[in-house]
């Protein structure tokens, strides 16, 4: 086991798409900033209305504080992540080292070489979730340095830290899970087209479908929400600040449900599958 992790993880330090994916969503982080920022400059009068193609309407013209200071560097990070911009990124990421794999008959020749199926999955699953942690963790720092590099310290303070790591902390936890979903989505897909397709309407689209569901249950007169289940779903509500015990207590059950699920679809499925 132990070689097949180490194999893994060096192939992951020489992985180009972790860096692709990676450099990518630093790109689009800077240039949300950089929107905001001729957001701010427009609403302080410093440029004019439209420069850029940004358009600020009226109603946000004549608010006294610009977009920055309404906000926050902490609220910024939380609208930025809970619209699951980082899950576009790591879907792509995950389906092309997933199923890549197959593709390219690294599975097969590793199962050939006499290691088991499941402890082959077990090692694809776990690097990827190490890749997935630090990506995110690079995306939050970028996000944190931005801000303070734009919004200045006025901010940061002891309280400032606590709410940041505390929101980071659930945000890994759940993004962790979401990750294992796209791995077992990779497994049974096998072809990256399929895979990225999925992935992509689980990221665009799953919110929407669930909202669609509870008001399905809510119209059979069931008292149940699908969404509260959803990791997504989770992602959005958690709150920068003060996370309460019931809210974590929600985030740690979903995630530890969705991880437990989708391990075992993909061990089984690897398990039963022939590997081409």
């Amino acid at each position: 086991m132990f070689n097949l992790f180490s194999g893994e993880f060096y192939k992951w330090k020489k992985s180009k798409v972790f860096k692709v994916c990676l450099a990518a969503a630093i790109g689009m982080i800077l240039f949300i900033y950089l929107m905001l920022m001729l957001v701010a400059k427009i609403q302080n009068g410093e440029m004019e209305n439209g420069t850029g193609g940004v358009v600020v309407t009226e109603s946000n013209m004549e608010e006294e504080e610009d977009v920055f200071a309404q906000y926050g560097i902490l609220g910024i990070v939380s609208e930025i992540t809970g619209g699951g911009f980082e899950l576009i990124f790591i879907a792509v990421f995950t389906c092309i080292w997933v199923v890549g794999e197959y593709s390219n008959g690294a599975i097969k020749n590793m199962v050939g070489k006499g290691y088991s199926r499941g402890k082959v999955f077990l090692s694809k699953y776990i690097t990827t979730a190490v890749s997935v942690i630090v990506m995110n963790l690079i995306l939050f720092l970028t996000m944190l340095l931005l801000g303070v590099a734009v919004m200045g310290t006025g901010e940061v303070n002891g309280g400032f830290f606590r709410a940041f790591f505390s929101y980071v902390g659930v945000q890994l936890l759940l993004s962790v899970a979401f990750c294992g979903v796209l791995v077992a989505v990779c497994e049974f897909a096998r072809n990256i087209a399929v895979g990225i397709t999925i992935s992509m309407v689980l990221v665009i689209f799953s919110t929407l479908i669930l909202s669609g569901v509870d008001l399905l249950f809510q119209a059979l007169h069931l008292d149940v929400k699908a969404s509260t289940y959803w990791i997504m779903n989770v992602m959005s509500d958690c709150p920068m600040g003060a996370i309460d015990l019931d809210f974590m207590g929600r985030a740690v059950s979903v995630a530890v449900m969705w991880t437990v699920l989708s391990l075992l679809a993909g061990m089984i499925h690897i398990q039963q599958t022939d590997i081409a």
